[in-house]
């Protein structure tokens, strides 16, 4: 009986960059990378922090659930005060100032004056605009960035005749006509069409 040996079976590349030193994770790590997320620290940050590659980080977060948490922690506690900066932005908020001067009084001592002023940041539009348009994006999404659409074959339309404003409470007739006919108008005017 002739023996053979078993085929070799081929290794699979290594991953470029440094090496992965998974047993290299001590508990304190725990503190400085709940630390580093709270600061806004990425993923790439923390491995270069640790000196190991992203992958290791994925690996620790993956079995280490303690270093998972201590980032998630962090991170939470980061988009708290992201959330709370953009919140005052959107709202407008106060704050204190206080000046401090020296003068000189009658008898040539140096005497400190303090001055508090309260001092009111009104809300910021842009803020606003971005606020609205991700909690209500129904209502509020930015019109300019929608694409435009090219359809091939025939298209049948049907128009319904939907401005009935003979429900709505508080509106005269003449008030309910001068509505039907500003509709017409803005809906010729969007499609190109003459409104007389």
């Amino acid at each position: 009986m002739i023996r053979t040996k078993p085929p070799v079976k081929p290794s699979k590349p290594k991953p470029k960059g440094k090496p992965g030193r998974i047993g290299s994770y001590r508990d304190e790590f725990l503190r400085q990378a709940y630390l580093l997320a709270r600061m806004g620290a990425t993923d790439v940050w923390i491995a270069e922090f640790f000196d190991v590659d992203v992958s290791t980080v994925d690996y620790w977060k993956k079995n280490k659930s303690d270093f998972r948490s201590a980032l998630k922690k962090g991170k939470w506690e980061w988009d708290f005060k992201a959330v709370d900066s953009l919140t005052r932005r959107v709202t407008g908020y106060e704050y204190t100032e206080t000046e401090v001067s020296e003068r000189v009084n009658l008898l040539g001592q140096k005497i400190k004056l303090r001055k508090v002023t309260t001092k009111h940041v009104p809300p910021d539009v842009r803020a606003i605009m971005y606020w609205l348009s991700n909690r209500q994006k129904s209502l509020w999404a930015d019109v300019t960035h929608k694409t435009d659409v090219k359809v091939e074959g025939e298209i049948t339309h049907q128009h319904k005749q939907t401005e009935d404003f003979s429900n709505v409470p508080g509106l005269t007739a003449e008030e309910q006509k001068l509505l039907r006919s500003a509709c017409i108008k803005k809906l010729a005017s969007v499609n190109g069409i003459s409104s007389n």
